[in-house]
């Protein structure tokens, strides 16, 4: 009985072959590891820090300190969305904004949620972001939409077409006024341009 030499098989087997079957023989990306290091040995390399641990757990290391310095002091426009939730974390000190309650609850994992203060989820600047614990986010006025639509009765025909004369179009208009760009916005923006004839550069 022989062990085939696949590292992702190794199983027993009594075939006149090295490997137990085709597909190990075949296999693509044993194929790729042994050219590299075919190619190492030919070249006569020193890859003994390949396979030191110490010298992996250091790059993993340095790597993770990299990242971490750019969430926390990286331009903040350069980040994803999900670094600059990272960073809100880190400056809240991964506390509640208003009750400083921490991550855990009653011994159990405590998930804080993003809120966006403006009620506009897709205003992601600096200021208008913070986390809060389930309780304390539930008290604000625009917890799931409900600053939304308070927004959206406030603006009559007359002030956005007053905003669309002054943009080129209909979204930069809803933003000039503080509209929130989504849904019913558009639809009411596209009734309003169409009733009225009005020319722009882009419409919505």
């Amino acid at each position: 009985m022989k062990i085939c030499p696949h590292p992702k098989c190794g199983k027993l087997h009594n075939k006149s072959g090295i490997y137990c079957s085709r597909s190990c023989a075949n296999s693509r990306n044993f194929s790729i590891e042994s050219r590299k290091l075919k190619s190492i040995k030919s070249k006569q390399l020193d890859n003994s820090h390949l396979h030191q641990p110490d010298v992996q757990k250091k790059a993993i290391e340095t790597k993770k300190k990299k990242r971490l310095e750019k969430i926390k002091f990286g331009n903040w426009e350069d980040l994803s969305l999900a670094h600059k939730r990272e960073r809100v974390l880190i400056e809240q000190n991964y506390q509640c904004s208003e009750c400083d309650l921490g991550t855990e609850w009653n011994g159990k994992p405590l998930m804080l949620e993003l809120d966006h203060i403006d009620g506009d989820s897709s205003n992601n600047e600096r200021e208008n972001l913070r986390f809060l614990c389930p309780n304390c986010h539930q008290q604000t006025p625009t917890y799931k939409g409900r600053h939304r639509k308070q927004k959206g009765l406030r603006y009559t025909d007359e002030q956005i077409i007053e905003a669309l004369h002054k943009n080129v179009s209909g979204y930069s208009a809803m933003r000039s006024i503080g509209m929130n760009p989504h849904g019913g916005n558009y639809v009411r923006i596209r009734n309003i341009i169409k009733k009225h004839n009005l020319k722009l550069s882009y419409t919505v």
